[in-house]
C-alpha cells in the first residue's frame, strides 16, 4: 500500500462514518439538539476529509488552499459541539440568539482571516515545502492570531467539559452515562490536540485532532442513539416537568439543587441557571416552615407568604433511587391547596349559618305564640288600670319586656350571616350583628 493512501485513509474513513451519522439523524431533525449533531458531524467531516487531502500529494498552494478550506470545519466544530451538550444536557437556557450568534460569528471571522492571510499573515506568518519525510509535506509557521484561535477553542472545549462533568457528577443512570462517554472523547481531545500543538505529533506536522474530534462526533450520536436521547419519551417529560404549575424542586444526597422548575423559579425568585448546585437550606432560607417539611416524609400542608399573599400548600417528599434501588436524592412537589382551604372554609361557614337558621327557626316558632299570648293579656291587663294606679308601672314594665322579647325573635328571623361576641369566656352569637335588620339600619 502506498504510504500516503495508509495516511490518507484514516482521515477519509472517519469523514466517510461522521457523514453518515450527520445523515442518519437528518431523519430526526425534529428532535432536541439534532440540528446541531447533524451541523456538528458536518463540520467534523469536513474537517477530517481536508486534513486526509494533504497527504496525497499536492503542491505547496493546493495543500494552502486546501488547509483555508479546513477551517470552515475547525472554526465551527467546537462551538457546535458547545451548543450540542448545552441544548442536550438541559442548559437551553444558556442558548441565546444573541449568544449563539456571537459564536458563528467568531467562527466567520476566523475563517475570513484565515482565507485572507497572505494579506495580513496573522494567522500563518509563512508556509513551505517539507522534504524530510516520505514524501513531501506542508509546513506553517503560526502567528499570534493563530494561538488565539487555540486559545478560543480551547475555552469552548472546557466549558462543554464542565457541562459533562457536572452531568457525571451530579446525574445518574443513562443520563450520567451519557454524558460520560462524550466526555471521555472530548478527554481524547484535549490529549491529541495538545500533542499537536506542543509540536510533539508522531508524524511530523501532521494533525490527528480531526481524528479526535471524530471521536467526539460518534460519541455524540453513540450516546444519542444507545441512550435513546432522540426518543420522544425524555423530551416529553421535560415538556412536562418545565410545564407542571405546582414548584418542584430536585435535590441530591448532599442537599444541593440539581434541578427546579419554572414554577417553583416563579414562585421563590430563584433563578434556575445560577442556583444549581447550591444547598437547598441557602436558598430557602426565608422558608423555615417549607425546610422542615422537606425533612419530613409524610405529606405536610404548611402556610406561606409568597408575592405579598398566603398561600396554603401542601408539600410531598419522595426518595429518587437509581436502578440499584440506592437512595441518589429527593423529590419536592408543592401543591397550591389555598382555593381548597377557603373553600372548606367557606363550607364550614355555611354549615354553622345553616345550624344557627335552623336554631333560629326553632327558637321562633316555640316563643311566637307564648309572646302573642302574653302580649294580649298583659294588655288586657292594662286597659283595666289606670295610669295612676300602684300596679300599672309593672303592667308597663312587663309591656317592655314582651317587645324586647318580639323584637329579638324577629331578630332571628333575620340572621343572614354568622357573628360572634365574646361572653363570660366564650363566644356567642352577635343577634345583632348577624340579623339582615340590622344591616339594613346600618
Amino acid at each position: 500500500m502506498d504510504i500516503r493512501v495508509a495516511y490518507c485513509l484514516p482521515f477519509f474513513t472517519a469523514a466517510f462514518l461522521i457523514l453518515t451519522v450527520g445523515v442518519y439523524t437528518y431523519s430526526r431533525r425534529q428532535t432536541r439538539g439534532a440540528w446541531y449533531l447533524i451541523l456538528v458531524c458536518l463540520a467534523s467531516s469536513i474537517w477530517a476529509f481536508t486534513e486526509g487531502m494533504l497527504y496525497l500529494g499536492f503542491d505547496i498552494e493546493s495543500n494552502m488552499l486546501i488547509t483555508k478550506l479546513q477551517y470552515l470545519g475547525i472554526a465551527l466544530a467546537p462551538p457546535l459541539a458547545l451548543l450540542f451538550g448545552l441544548s442536550m444536557f438541559k442548559y437551553e437556557a444558556w442558548i441565546t440568539r444573541k449568544k449563539t450568534m456571537t459564536l458563528f460569528a467568531v467562527s466567520a471571522i476566523i475563517i475570513l482571516l484565515v482565507w485572507t492571510n497572505a494579506y495580513h499573515k496573522l494567522v500563518f506568518t509563512e508556509y513551505f515545502r517539507i522534504d524530510s519525510g516520505q514524501f513531501p509535506m506542508l509546513g506553517l509557521k503560526h502567528g499570534v492570531t493563530w494561538w488565539l484561535i487555540i486559545i478560543y477553542h480551547y475555552a469552548l472545549t472546557a466549558i462543554l467539559s464542565i457541562v459533562l462533568f457536572r452531568k457525571v457528577v451530579f446525574s445518574s443512570g443513562f443520563h450520567r452515562s451519557q454524558a460520560g462517554v462524550i466526555l471521555s472523547a472530548v478527554v481524547v481531545v484535549w490529549v491529541v490536540n495538545g500533542i499537536y500543538v506542543s509540536g510533539n505529533s508522531p508524524v511530523p506536522n501532521m494533525d490527528v485532532g480531526p481524528l479526535a474530534f471524530a471521536l467526539v462526533a460518534i460519541s455524540m450520536a453513540w450516546g444519542f442513539f444507545r441512550y435513546n436521547l432522540l426518543d420522544i419519551l425524555p423530551v416529553a417529560k421535560a415538556e412536562i416537568f418545565d410545564g407542571l404549575s405546582d414548584p418542584i424542586f430536585v435535590v441530591d444526597e448532599k442537599n444541593r439543587l440539581i434541578d427546579i422548575n419554572p414554577a417553583a423559579e416563579s414562585m421563590f425568585n430563584i433563578d434556575a441557571t445560577a442556583s444549581i448546585g447550591q444547598n437547598i437550606g441557602d436558598l430557602l432560607i426565608n422558608y423555615p416552615e417549607l425546610l422542615r417539611s422537606s425533612n419530613a416524609k409524610q405529606l405536610n400542608e404548611i402556610s406561606l407568604m409568597t408575592g405579598g399573599r398566603d398561600q396554603f400548600i401542601d408539600v410531598r417528599v419522595s426518595d429518587l433511587k437509581d436502578r440499584k434501588g440506592l437512595k441518589i436524592g429527593r423529590l419536592f412537589v408543592l401543591h397550591d391547596i389555598t382555593k381548597r382551604i377557603v373553600g372548606e372554609e367557606a363550607q364550614r361557614e355555611s354549615e354553622r349559618l345553616q345550624g344557627v337558621f335552623e336554631m333560629a327557626g326553632a327558637i321562633c316558632h316555640e316563643l311566637n305564640q307564648p309572646l302573642m299570648a302574653l302580649s294580649g293579656y298583659v294588655g288586657l291587663l292594662a286597659m283595666k288600670f289606670p295610669k295612676n294606679h300602684p300596679q300599672y308601672e309593672k303592667i308597663a314594665k312587663i309591656q317592655k319586656q314582651v317587645s324586647r322579647l318580639t323584637e329579638t325573635t324577629q331578630k332571628l328571623m333575620n340572621i343572614t350571616k354568622y357573628e360572634t361576641k365574646e361572653y363570660l369566656r366564650t363566644k356567642i352569637i352577635d343577634i345583632d350583628k348577624s340579623s339582615k335588620s340590622n344591616d339594613t339600619a346600618d
